[in-house]
């Protein structure tokens, strides 16, 4: 039996290094919406800690003036937490780009992987047909052979 050699090898290596690479970039992106979110809850905590730092300040002495630098420290929180909230709403965007590129990349592969179990399942069925035809004629000559030596010990 012949060996399959699948024609398109160079193409499927190429396709898994693409697969590869959009899944090491849609993990990447994952990983950074992660952070992010992490970094919004420690942000809100820290938000939550101060205004219950302020109020407690407010029940013992209520200043103007001490109060103003309070409200700046918590519209400074407040903004940090707003420019978290917008880079991780790029993120989430940038992510769904990364999984369709994975996603796209992965069924460009699979077609290929499907494509060889075809033509690999092709090649043995030709391959065992040719054997089996190969296989008769050997038979048949035997037979014929056989015949011919039975038809000479007659005569």
């Amino acid at each position: 039996m012949k060996a399959f050699t699948f024609r398109l090898e160079p193409i499927l290596t190429m396709r898994e290094g693409i697969r590869k690479s959009a899944l090491g970039a849609y993990a990447h992106s994952i990983q950074k919406c992660n952070a992010l979110e992490k970094e919004i809850s420690n942000l809100k905590k820290d938000l939550l800690f101060l205004q219950n730092d302020i109020a407690e300040q407010r029940a013992k002495l209520f200043s103007p003036s001490i109060d103003l630098p309070n409200q700046a420290s918590i519209l400074n929180m407040e903004d940090q937490i707003n420019s978290k909230c917008q880079n991780l709403q790029k993120a989430k965007d940038d992510e769904i780009l990364k999984r369709k590129q994975f996603l796209e990349a992965d069924n460009s592969l699979k077609s290929v992987v499907r494509l060889k179990e075809k033509q690999q399942i092709a090649h043995i069925e030709d391959q065992l047909s040719k054997e089996e035809l190969e296989m008769e004629d050997i038979i048949n000559s035997r037979f014929n052979f056989n015949s011919n030596l039975k038809i000479k010990n007659e005569y």
